[in-house]
């Protein structure tokens, strides 16, 4: 049995919507890891030691260094973190699309399913129509004869 284009464009957009969906359910997963590494980058950079008393200019550098670093890697956690609220946002859009065309797919079938049960409906009403007026005229012969 041969399908109809209508079926094969529905069955490729409820494809394309769970990858969408699948796409989105990652970069959700992804968006949450960022967001807990930017936590724990947040962490690690308050929790860095205070100094206490004098400092050496060596104690000083390094020091210095530390915190150098501890900012570096909060930068890039907050980046890694932005980049995957991005990349969520994206493929939200994208499953919202393929949402809806799928949506639309479905509500052409479904008018198309209405439009061919109310022709059958008519056809079957007609035939009856043609098999009274049948039966009236075989009647009509019968009497006359």
């Amino acid at each position: 049995m041969r399908r109809s284009r209508l079926d094969v464009v529905r069955r490729l957009r409820a494809i394309r919507e769970r990858q969408a969906r699948v796409e989105l359910a990652r970069s959700i997963r992804a968006e949450k890891a960022a967001a807990d590494g930017l936590a724990e980058a947040r962490d690690a950079y308050e929790e860095r030691p205070a100094p206490e008393g004098a400092l050496s200019a060596a104690q000083l550098r390094g020091l210095h260094l530390q915190g150098v670093r501890s900012a570096e890697l909060l930068e890039q956690a907050a980046e890694a973190h932005r980049r995957a609220q991005e990349n969520a946002t994206f493929d939200r859009l994208g499953w919202s699309q393929a949402s809806a065309e799928q949506q639309a797919a479905e509500r052409l079938a479904e008018r198309r399913r209405r439009e061919a049960a109310l022709l059958a409906s008519r056809v079957a009403d007609d035939a009856l129509d043609d098999l009274v007026g049948l039966l009236r005229v075989l009647r009509s012969r019968a009497r006359e004869a």
